[in-house]
């Protein structure tokens, strides 16, 4: 073996110390939507691992050993950073110089990935290709969900502690399974058993809807790698845990070794069919939740009685409200959300069939997509990470005007909406007419009539669809992200001055 190759792959990082830490992942909401699939032991990954660092081959290249500084952790974005940077130092190295290049980076450096996850392995034939922004050419080889240690691991002690689990039992994929048989305490703020179903979860999602066999969860501290059986896709195998400090022995890889063992399964073998699930694909006879023509999803029913809330409407508060009226208000809106997701259909990834890249927003990379017999729009917001834009999309669905062709959630992990492919945007189309510009006015004093505030006027919020010369264009309003229903007029009357001065139609009654 190269000794500098032996060098680069058996470095030790210094001891990591971590500050106290916030954490925006496993959000309450999450709670709503436990998921409950078992788990496996990927057993023979470590010394499978050992094996493959026996026969590394340098083949005379020449990598430099890495220098470490001392690395300290505030936050799960400084996780991220830092299991970049340190890769960077080592694994990437020889990533970099493959016939093939690859390396890792965050997800919005591959836009083509569908959600979030926190880093993505990614591979291409040259370098150049790989590092354009390019969906074309790039293919995404792992995806990794990063938490905070003192996060994971806290769960962790309290299910150990809890269960009296001893040896192997401390495993996470013994863990998990433990807390698939638990339930949560029945208070607001769900229970560690919840949390730790929901960061595998995800993680197992991301590899699921990008129909990708390999997958990591990281504290950069710790570890666990993670595939999906081969034949068996529904399946989760996860490696025992491997801290970033693990070194080499005469019976043992180091971590960096376990790293690059793991690069070149998800190289040889990256692809896996998603699992059909307990529901066939959907076909054009059968798309609808409840057998209506409309396509549309059945309504969550009416909250219970004195509740004062209701599906599609939410209270605000008035500029003198109390403080009590506030909590009222949050608890109420609360309780439309929780009735909301409970009753939304979920649908397996095999259900959708992905096109190609719309754009891009706020929840990340929208996709053209097939539900069923409904080609739309799909955008979707995972339900474990962020809170507020989980609440926004929420919020569109509620408040939605316009072609909704399907919302729902996708492998318990997405909520979702689809939404009727978009024609040319009063951004792109570049010769607005006058009748359009008042269409897109009275649009605007519509939703305002129903009380609802848009709160995003833009011209890419606009669309239009020409029909034959001489008929009259079809103008309507999208993106409800971050609309509220309010009676407050001067927001309104605001909001309406704002779009005729962006369109020039300040005059206009």
């Amino acid at each position: 073996m190269n000794r500098r190759v032996q060098e680069l792959f058996r470095a030790v990082i210094p001891a990591l110390s971590f500050n106290r830490i916030k954490t925006k992942s496993t959000v309450i909401s999450a709670s709503r939507r436990v998921p409950n699939y078992p788990v496996e032991l990927w057993g023979a990954f470590l010394s499978n691992a050992f094996n493959a660092s026996l026969s590394i081959n340098a083949e005379d290249r020449k990598f430099y050993k890495p220098n470490f500084p001392q690395l300290s952790i505030n936050s799960e974005d400084t996780t991220v950073v830092l299991f970049l940077e340190v890769v960077g130092k080592v694994n990437d190295q020889r990533l970099a110089s493959l016939p093939n290049p690859q390396m890792w980076c965050k997800h919005n450096q591959a836009p083509f990935v569908k959600g979030e996850p926190d880093i993505v392995c990614i591979g291409a034939p040259d370098s150049t290709t790989l590092r354009s922004t390019n969906e074309y050419g790039v293919s995404l080889l792992a995806t990794v969900e990063v938490k905070s240690d003192q996060l994971l691991n806290n769960i962790i002690q309290e299910i150990i502690g809890e269960q009296r689990l001893s040896g192997g039992e401390r495993e996470l994929y013994n863990i998990y399974n433990v807390a698939r048989g638990q339930k949560d305490s029945g208070t607001n703020n769900y229970s560690k058993y919840d949390k730790l179903r929901n960061i595998v979860h995800q993680a197992f999602v991301y590899m699921v809807v990008n129909d990708r066999r390999y997958g990591m969860i990281t504290t950069l501290n710790q570890t666990w790698f993670m595939f999906r059986k081969v034949g068996d896709e529904k399946t989760l195998c996860i490696s025992p845990a491997v801290s970033v400090r693990q070194v080499y022995t005469n019976n043992q890889a180091s971590f960096w070794e376990c790293l690059r063992y793991f690069e070149d399964l998800s190289t040889s073998n990256p692809y896996a069919r998603s699992p059909s699930g307990s529901e066939p694909p959907l076909t054009d006879s059968d798309d609808s939740d409840d057998g209506d023509s409309d396509n549309q999803e059945d309504p969550p029913p009416p909250p219970p009685s004195g509740s004062g809330v209701s599906s599609r409407t939410r209270k605000k508060t008035k500029s003198n409200a109390t403080n009590n009226t506030e909590l009222k208000e949050t608890k109420e809106k609360e309780i439309k959300e929780n009735i909301l997701l409970k009753y939304m259909k979920n649908y397996d990834r095999n259900h959708f069939t992905f096109g190609h890249i719309l754009g891009y927003g706020r929840t990340g990379c929208i996709f053209e997509a097939t539900l069923g017999r409904e080609t739309g729009a799909l955008k979707k917001v995972a339900l474990y990470k962020d809170g507020n834009k989980l609440e926004e999309l929420l919020s569109e669905i509620k408040i939605y005007i316009g072609p909704l062709l399907k919302f729902g959630v996708l492998c318990e992990a997405f909520v979702f909406i689809l939404t009727s492919l978009a024609e040319e945007t009063f951004a792109t189309i570049g010769d607005i007419t006058r009748k359009e510009k008042e269409l897109a006015i009275k649009g605007l004093q519509e939703l305002h009539s129903k009380g609802v505030m848009h709160g995003d006027v833009r011209l890419e919020n606009i669309m239009v669809k020409r029909r034959n010369k001489g008929s009259t264009s079809c103008v309507w309003w999208i993106d409800f992200g971050w609309s509220k229903m309010t009676d407050n007029l001067k927001e309104l009357d605001k909001e309406l001055t704002e779009l005729k001065y962006l369109l020039g139609m300040v005059g206009m009654k």
